[in-house]
């Protein structure tokens, strides 16, 4: 498949914790041309938003998410690949697993609409880790009640490495600790896939209704940072092969 240059990709989080780690992945995996466009809002805004001009153009339902000239002037681009990054946050009033399910049904492919990758229980899961031990990352989880209180549980139990100084060689660490959870999630085994069989299996989707079966039934969230996965969906199979 032929690219367009990663100047063309665009980047759509909701806030501007998710924009400083992104930044640091944009100079280490992107030679700094992702482009960036906050939301400044929750995953079930841009669903109704979406839903009200009938999920047909995602940079024009983002134009009419912002009065910012400067936003409106990245989204006055081309996009080749749009990725989108969001919270899973159940404990939103709004929340809603039948709407989620139809947005990660409809981005669910970079090159068209986007693609949507949902963090459980939210970013702060990118540290919510002990030194990359996958033994007891695997086990983590964070029961419904306590998920108002979970940025405060991660400073007290997550990773201490800060952010400025996170390497190629950390972040590589970061991403494959996350597709071994998300393995183990989907397909009960503790080691990674064939390419393949991530791309089939071990998507968004599949995560998402695991994770929404166990918040529905035992109470609790799988640790997982799905967002990392877009690096290994935009370096593909050889980048992915590098981490097993």
């Amino acid at each position: 498949m032929v690219r367009l240059k990663a100047k063309n990709i665009l980047l759509v989080s909701e806030g501007s914790t998710d924009k400083v780690l992104f930044e640091k992945i944009n100079g280490i995996f992107f030679n700094n041309n992702l482009s960036f466009f906050i939301v400044r809002s929750s995953i079930h805004a841009l669903y109704n938003t979406l839903k009200r001009d009938e999920f047909t153009d995602t940079v024009k339902v983002l134009k009419e998410m912002t009065s910012d000239n400067n936003d409106r002037a990245v989204l006055n681009n081309n996009f080749f690949s749009i990725y989108l990054i969001f919270d899973f946050d159940p404990q939103d009033s709004a929340y809603d697993r039948k709407h989620l399910t139809a947005m990660l049904d409809f981005f669910s492919n970079e090159t068209e609409m986007g693609k949507l990758y949902l963090n459980y229980p939210m970013l702060e899961s990118f540290y919510d880790h002990s030194n990359f031990n996958l033994d007891e990352y695997i086990n983590r989880v964070v029961p419904k009640e306590d998920l108002g209180q979970y940025k405060k549980l991660v400073n007290k139990r997550g990773c201490k490495i800060k952010l400025c100084d996170y390497s190629k060689r950390t972040f590589n660490k970061t991403i494959k600790l996350n597709l071994l959870k998300a393995s183990l999630l989907i397909l009960d085994k503790k080691d990674l896939p064939a390419f393949a069989v991530y791309q089939e299996q071990v998507n968004q989707k599949n995560i998402f209704m695991i994770q929404d079966h166990h918040l529905r039934n035992k109470k609790t969230v799988s640790i997982l940072n799905t967002s990392v996965f877009l690096v290994v969906d935009y370096l593909g199979k050889s980048y992915y092969e590098s981490l097993i």
